[in-house]
């Protein structure tokens, strides 16, 4: 009884110690949220990339198709457009991002889905990358679903009782996002060898 005492004020302690950590201040958050770039107020990243001319755009498309395999893993499901003599794919992507809320001695995951389309379009020396449509899916910790724009999310870290928890959101909706791009370029510029089989 004594060592299920101690659990639970041990616990206790580590979780208040979780509420006392300092908040993300709504200085960051607002910085966060308004990188995020928007065309036509719509969000999204798009960027031309240039290469050497060593990269032609078979080269390329051949590297936005093992992109797509790799990041994805089903790439079959998720290509929506796929035309090579364009150099052109265009595919639908989905990152988790978890968040965990404390709320006296228990823990809760809370799972932030982002949906967003992918086009890459690729010619000789250089490519075009284009991330659009982007929502997210939040399952909150009672099982209950919504689906979410980064405005909503946003507006979340304001006021209400998830303020918290979608300051973290925005954070890992937007790490998560541009560890995508930063793998996706890697991926481009990835030189393809006569010992690749």
């Amino acid at each position: 009884m004594k060592q299920l005492f101690f659990l639970f004020i041990t616990l206790s302690i580590f979780s208040f110690k979780s509420f006392a950590q300092k908040d993300i201040s709504q200085q960051k958050i607002d910085s966060v949220y308004k990188s995020f770039p928007k065309v036509d107020s719509q969000y999204e990243f798009s960027e031309i990339v240039v290469l050497d001319s060593s990269f032609t755009k078979e080269v390329l498309y051949t590297n936005a198709e093992l992109f797509f395999t790799d990041e994805f893993k089903s790439a079959i499901n998720i290509i929506q457009y796929d035309n090579k003599e364009q150099g052109k794919i265009i595919g639908k992507g989905n990152l988790l991002v978890q968040e965990t809320s404390a709320f006296v001695a228990t823990f809760n995951n809370n799972d932030f889905y982002v949906n967003f389309s992918l086009e890459i379009f690729c010619k000789d020396g250089k490519y075009k990358y284009r991330i659009y449509d982007i929502t997210i899916d939040h399952t909150k910790f009672g099982g209950q679903d919504k689906r979410n724009t980064i405005d909503e999310i946003y507006s979340g870290t304001l006021n209400g009782s998830t303020k918290k928890l979608d300051k973290k959101a925005i954070i890992g909706i937007a790490d998560s996002i541009h560890k995508t791009i930063s793998y996706l370029k890697l991926s481009m510029a990835r030189k393809q060898s006569k010992d690749d089989f």
